[in-house]
């Protein structure tokens, strides 16, 4: 209750991407709502003194001849007032103005200028000593003064910059000559403009917040309507519905986060009908055995001749028919849930075999089967004995429920590389190549058809895959259809004597 309580005080991804997206406009206009009425007197000033600066860069080189034609070049372009003063090595002095208008009343013309009398284009001079008092008190940056007292000038009636910005520099030429160059611009109010601008802003601002509203719902549903759905089949798969298909499309994730699940649902629908398979086969194996010790058991009790060995030797028989089937369904179980340890050892591995393969010689006597061991020399592993030793069982059974006529059994050691590969082949109908991936699986049989005291229950192989993997060791099948089939799986040495004679197991 309390989990499904959480789910609900959850908010959806759908709402938390609307508001994310709708929190992340509203920060952005608050940003440009500030910037617009705080910042914008400093933006406007640092634009302005870059220009002059620019001015009066281009005007540090020009020659004397020139520089008034220049001045008013820039002048006219750039509606600035400039004024240039040199100062050769000898003392004699040069003077170049240029008015933005008639009768201007800059900085530069009512402080720092004078009439002379000369020819209009020289008819104002610079007082180098007013010049320099008066940049004494003025901001250096970069090489260049910024007067002080015309930086920032704001009027009574209003808070908005007005006044003028006044650059002032001192190149010195290669021959010593000085030349001073002042550059002046007004600076205009800006208060009626950033009022025009935040009255845009806010209609701007209405739009874009709607705008923001219905693109993060449209963007929201794009996203999520696939997660929507996909959620919705999920729940139907974990009803245990696996006919469900995951058909989430829109982007790449959505699309491989359906190919995974589609997947999921098909092996899961596999496994489902594998252990149904295999509850089947295990009840028939068991009702099996049980039903012939009761009913020799009750015939013993009942009828006095019925008291054979041959009767007891039934009975044991079968005991041990579901003692193996239990074993398997518990090894099974251990080894995949990682339980099982390991008693780690070395094992005389060539000699063991050997010895397991005796456990057949009734089977041979009886039956007619025949079983070889073939070995190339005498390999001992570090390794579980009783695991080891169960893989070659289930092996050779394996062998032994799927031999071909002519009951022959091959079990043959290699050494190659450092490896040991002991592989069991039989001669009988094999596997078919689409099936081949699946033997490894577990509940899984080739044949279907359930045959009792041939097929095992479909664990023999999967218990296979699972001590060879604890061993670091690798496994895989060659088979084909109507030739037989060799299993194999191959294990690090520990130490290996070449024996070029074949053996057979007695």
């Amino acid at each position: 209750m309390k989990r499904r309580n959480k789910r609900k005080n959850a908010r959806s991804a759908k709402w938390r991407l609307i508001l994310t997206l709708i929190l992340m406009t509203l920060v952005g206009l608050i940003f440009i709502w500030t910037a617009q009425n705080v910042f914008i007197d400093a933006i406007y000033i640092r634009v302005k003194k870059k220009e002059l600066r620019e001015t009066a860069l281009a005007l540090t080189d020009v020659a004397a001849e020139d520089l008034q034609d220049r001045i008013t070049e820039h002048g006219k372009q750039e509606s600035f007032c400039i004024a240039v003063c040199t100062v050769s090595a000898d003392g004699e002095r040069n003077y170049y103005s240029y008015e933005a208008r008639p009768g201007c009343t800059c900085p530069i013309h009512s402080l720092l200028l004078r009439q002379t009398g000369k020819p209009p284009f020289v008819s104002q001079q610079i007082d180098l000593n007013v010049l320099k008092s008066v940049s004494s008190l003025a901001e250096e940056s970069d090489g260049f003064c910024f007067l002080k007292d015309t930086d920032r000038v704001r009027s009574a009636s209003s808070s908005s910059l007005q006044g003028n910005l006044t650059a002032v520099s001192y190149p010195e030429e290669a021959d010593g000559t000085r030349r001073a160059v002042l550059v002046n611009t007004s600076v205009v109010p800006v208060g009626s403009t950033v009022e025009t601008l935040n009255q845009m802003m806010f209609y701007l601002s209405a739009f874009v917040v709607v705008g923001a509203i219905v693109f993060a719902l449209l963007i929201a549903l794009w996203i999520t309507r696939p997660i929507e759905e996909i959620n919705r089949s999920a729940k139907r798969l974990a009803e245990c519905d696996y006919t469900v298909r995951f058909e989430g499309k829109g982007y790449r994730e959505i699309e491989e986060l359906s190919e995974t699940l589609n997947y999921a649902a098909d092996e899961l629908s596999k496994t489902d009908r594998l252990q149904k398979e295999l509850v089947a086969n295990i009840s028939h194996d068991l009702r099996t055995p049980l039903t012939l010790i009761a009913g020799y058991a009750e015939a013993m009790r009942d009828l006095p001749d019925e008291m054979t060995e041959e009767n007891l030797q039934i009975i044991i028989d079968e005991s041990n028919r579901m003692k193996a089937l239990v074993n398997d369904v518990l090894d099974i179980s251990k080894l995949g849930s990682g339980t099982e340890n390991l008693n780690w050892e070395t094992v005389p591995l060539t000699n063991s075999i050997e010895s397991e393969l005796t456990r057949y010689n009734k089977l041979r006597d009886r039956e007619g089967y025949i079983i070889e061991f073939r070995s190339d020399g005498r390999v001992t592993v570090k390794g579980d004995y009783m695991r080891l030793m169960q893989v070659i069982y289930n092996l050779v059974n394996n062998a032994v429920n799927y031999a071909g006529p002519d009951k022959k059994i091959i079990v043959e050691q290699t050494v190659r590389e450092g490896r040991v590969r002991i592989s069991v082949t039989d001669h009988g109908e094999g596997i078919s190549e689409e099936e081949l991936p699946k033997i490894w699986d577990r509940y899984y049989k080739v044949d279907k058809t359930h045959r009792r005291a041939t097929v095992g229950s479909g664990l023999g192989l999967s218990i296979v895959k699972g001590i060879v993997t604890a061993h670091g060791g690798s496994y895989g099948v060659v088979s084909a259809v109507k030739k037989g089939s060799t299993f194999w799986f191959e294990l690090d040495v520990l130490s290996y004597t070449p024996d070029s004679a074949d053996k057979a197991a007695p």
